[in-house]
């Protein structure tokens, strides 16, 4: 286990603390399976984003009023800047509350100072809140992190822990049913192995060669599945400036289009969002013993610019594998479930006598299985509680 934390803590929580600036400018536009699956929470909902880096989930429906922030000069306009909230909050009722949880610094203080609400902590140990705190939780593009089977399973059944309901204590016939209330919800995607063909080309990370996934080789990773267990270089970019360039004054009769023209560099249209930046010919590059890869590139006026490639660790999962672990996290002793593979049928039992049945913990997938989400792999998780009926004793 000490293995385990100090790979990550390696391979993982330093990497995003040392590129988190880089990481937040590719992380703004929300996926929207992800945004759809908040959307359809009900009002009033604790959900807890276990995993959420610069927060761009956190503001979605949430209650919490986000201060706009100014975007980039809006290049259309007449030397106007145009006031955008990157967080999305002012197109949206606030009707949910959202907690964000995560192990970099550097990407909570970002989301920190955008107004977000965000706790450090670690997806594998969730006891600083106390079971079924949350009503519902998202965990995306974080469970492929953790460096082995076991350490996956146990975040999945934290996950479930956090937002178990209460177990009811009715027993009367009355008003015993066959569910209670609506079920607890969460969301998970993780990296998948398998690739969507259409973006088999520069657009995927997930490619294996140099300008995708890096075998490993570190003693220190204890499960090493070929193929699956992976790093992905992250390519640290420079620091991009917004400048303005004037141009040169017009000849006399010649007709220009604007006065003046504006160059920006870092916007929030960059084509790269949410896309793992590719190295660069790191066939070329050397990797030291702390996964961190360096090398050069030419630079402007023909000079040498230094290139930081980071490590990350990645587990990419296939098909099946993400519902198998539910199915653990759920048999769990600690969790005490029962996997079940649909939801159970509201179905009205009040005829039941009292002692006849009891309350077991059901946690199902909707749709029965995981789904494709565009080079990951998805599961919403449904967690209530059931009134089962005991089967009785055959006469002698």
């Amino acid at each position: 286990m000490e293995m385990d934390t100090s790979f990550e803590s390696s391979h993982v929580h330093s990497v995003y603390d040392a590129v988190a600036k880089d990481f937040s400018r590719t992380r703004h536009k929300k996926w929207p399976f992800v945004h759809n699956f908040i959307s359809s929470l009900p009002d009033g909902s604790l959900v807890l984003d276990a995993g959420c880096g610069n927060g761009k989930y956190l503001s979605s429906h949430s209650v919490i009023s986000l201060p706009p922030t100014q975007s980039s000069p809006d290049i259309k306009g007449k030397g106007k800047q145009s006031i955008s909230n990157e967080n999305g909050h002012d197109e949206e009722r606030g009707r949910l509350l959202l907690i964000g949880l995560d192990m970099s610094i550097g990407l909570l203080e970002i989301a920190a100072n955008r107004g977000h609400q965000v706790v450090r902590g670690d997806c594998f140990n969730l006891s600083c809140w106390r079971r079924g705190t949350f009503d519902h939780a998202i965990s995306i593009a974080t469970i492929h992190h953790f460096s082995s089977e076991a350490r996956r399973v146990q975040a999945i059944k934290q996950l479930i822990l956090t937002v178990r309901p209460p177990k009811p204590t009715t027993t009367t016939t009355s008003t015993i049913t066959s569910t209670s209330s609506l079920p607890s919800k969460i969301l998970i995607s993780v990296w998948s192995l398998e690739q969507d063909p259409s973006l088999s080309g520069v657009g995927s990370a997930r490619r294996p060669g140099k300008k995708g996934t890096v075998p490993i080789d570190d003693p220190t990773l204890v499960e090493n599945v070929q193929e699956q267990d992976v790093f992905v270089p992250w390519s640290l970019q420079p620091p991009m400036v917004k400048t303005r360039e004037r141009l040169p004054r017009p000849k006399k009769g010649e007709k220009v289009a604007s006065r003046r023209r504006t160059r920006v560099v870092d916007n929030d249209d960059d084509p790269r969002d949410d896309q793992e930046p590719l190295t660069k010919e790191l066939d070329e590059l050397k990797v030291d013993d702390g996964g961190k890869v360096g090398g050069k590139e030419d630079g402007e006026g023909g000079g040498e610019k230094t290139v930081e490639v980071f490590n990350r660790y990645y587990h990419l999962f296939r098909h099946g594998e993400l519902s198998r672990l539910v199915r653990l996290a759920a048999e769990d002793e600690k969790v005490a479930g029962v996997f079940v593979q649909e939801p159970a049928a509201d179905e009205d039992e009040s005829s039941e006598k009292e002692g006849q049945g009891e309350w077991k913990l059901h946690i199902s997938l909707e749709g029965g299985e995981e789904r494709w989400e565009r080079e990951n792999w998805a599961v919403e998780i449904n967690v209530r509680w059931a009134w089962v009926r005991k089967t009785p004793s055959p006469n002698p």
